[in-house]
């Protein structure tokens, strides 16, 4: 055992060199291709400093894993918010100084640029509620910022974004738009 390793990090530390590929895996699937290393990289020190927290076996142990990886992903999204652009950002082509790329985030829909307008149209179809809540998200707001500014609970909030994804998803999809496979943010 390594100096000043408790056994749960010994144990997972065994469990990471076993399964680093998959872990390479998920990680690229949360982030740009040369993010994936770095991304991978804080997540297992996240699992060393949450050891003691993990009490599964090595079956228990991927989907522990996954879950460190997403909220890494998650919190380095925005912690750098000034490399990522808005749904509106993107659209428009303008961009601040600072920003990196014109590329949407990951979790964004990948479109050609003449499509946004044609959700965006969409956007404006849907209840003025499922509206408010879908527009402040895209503007990058959370979930409990979105609450207080519309005065309504979290858990409203989230009702109204995944019945305004749907609809959303439903209605470009049955309008070619979307193929099945692209995500509504």
């Amino acid at each position: 055992m390594g100096v000043g390793k408790t056994v749960q990090q010994v144990d997972v530390v065994e469990m990471v060199q076993k399964d680093y590929d998959w872990l390479m895996c998920i990680a690229r699937k949360f982030s740009r291709e040369e993010n994936a290393e770095d991304l991978c990289q804080q997540s297992v020190e996240s699992m060393l400093r949450h050891a003691d927290s993990f009490s599964g076996g090595a079956g228990c142990f991927r989907a522990w894993s996954y879950v460190i990886i997403k909220n890494t992903s998650i919190k380095n999204a925005r912690a750098n918010k000034k490399r990522e652009t808005t749904f509106s950002t993107w659209k428009t082509g303008v961009q601040n100084d600072d920003l990196e790329s014109s590329e949407p985030p990951p979790c964004e829909i990948s479109v050609e640029e003449e499509t946004v307008g044609t959700i965006l149209e969409e956007v404006k179809h849907l209840s003025p509620a499922y509206r408010k809540a879908i527009v402040l998200h895209i503007d990058g707001l959370e979930d409990s910022e979105i609450a207080d500014t519309l005065d309504i609970a979290a858990g409203t909030v989230k009702s109204r974004l995944h019945r305004a994804r749907k609809s959303l998803y439903n209605t470009l999809s049955a309008a070619g738009i979307l193929d099945g496979t692209s995500a509504v943010c």
